[in-house]
């Protein structure tokens, strides 16, 4: 892992002019300045790249950089925000910011195999995510103008991959700059960030789904219970004696006797027998 370190820091710092290489936590800082040659001329690109215009490349710090909230852990299939800043320590103003985070992770055990991670950078003005360029060598153009004493800060995020296992990582944040007068440069302090990456949680256990049990054929469906006719029939004389006046319900209870057959009459107990 150290050994990967090393490789990595080597092949940042030939990157940028003079390089200081700051680690995250100030127990581990160190410092380590490299200077290399700064190409007089570049090959003409796109003509919407503000670094076409750059003549000559100077040693000058005019901008500093940081990640801000870059996670310290990285759980596989979730993205984690941060914030690359960039402020133009320069007295004079800057015609564009590019900008490159590379970051790197190991599993662990012997031999480790390389876990993939994700980058990306969010453009503000297209209002969509863009990958950051996997190569130390490439930038991507975050900010315009930036007015001095100004400070641009861009959203981005990291993410390894779902099947990632347990591993160790660190990144690495770079950044250039084009001036008005064709003069451009790098930042001067390059800053060291370590993160752990922990697998995604397994997904729960669901129990299965419970159907009803299906009904039986064999049994004939349930019959609504029946009432008596003659219920039925005494219910709607007593609902309609309710809802009558008084007259009408004498009426009907006249007109009810009137239909009883009569009662047999007692003999009377003087009756004379034979």
């Amino acid at each position: 892992m150290n050994l990967r370190r090393t490789l990595a820091t080597l092949a940042a710092t030939t990157v940028v002019a003079p390089a200081v290489l700051l680690t995250a936590t100030p127990a581990t800082a160190a410092t380590a300045a490299v200077a290399v040659a700064a190409p007089t001329a570049v090959t003409a690109p796109a003509a919407t790249d503000p670094f076409a215009s750059c003549t000559s490349w100077t040693q000058a710090d005019r901008i500093t950089t940081e990640l801000l909230g870059f996670p310290t852990r990285l759980v596989a299939g979730t993205w984690s925000t941060f914030t690359f800043r960039t402020v133009n320590v320069s007295t004079g103003p800057l015609k564009a910011v590019g900008a490159n985070v590379d970051v790197s992770a190991w599993g662990a055990g012997v031999p480790s195999a390389r876990l993939g991670l994700t980058v990306q950078w969010y453009d503000r003005a297209a209002k969509k995510w863009r990958p950051m360029p996997t190569r130390v060598s490439d930038f991507a153009t975050v900010s315009g103008v930036l007015k001095p004493g100004a400070r641009s800060d861009v959203r981005m995020r990291v993410m390894a991959d779902r099947r990632s296992k347990a591993g160790d990582g660190f990144a690495f944040e770079f950044a250039r700059y084009a001036g008005p007068d064709g003069v451009c440069g790098h930042a001067g302090t390059i800053h060291e960030y370590d993160f752990v990456v922990e697998p995604a949680a397994p997904a729960p256990n669901r129990p299965p789904r419970r159907s009803p049990p299906p009904a039986d054929a064999a049994d004939p469906p349930c019959a609504a219970p029946t009432r008596p006719a003659a219920a039925v029939g005494a219910e709607r004389g007593r609902t309609a004696m309710r809802t009558r006046g008084p007259r009408a319900r004498s009426a009907a209870r006249a007109r009810t006797r009137s239909r009883r057959p009569p009662r047999p009459r007692p003999w009377p107990r003087s009756w004379p027998w034979p």
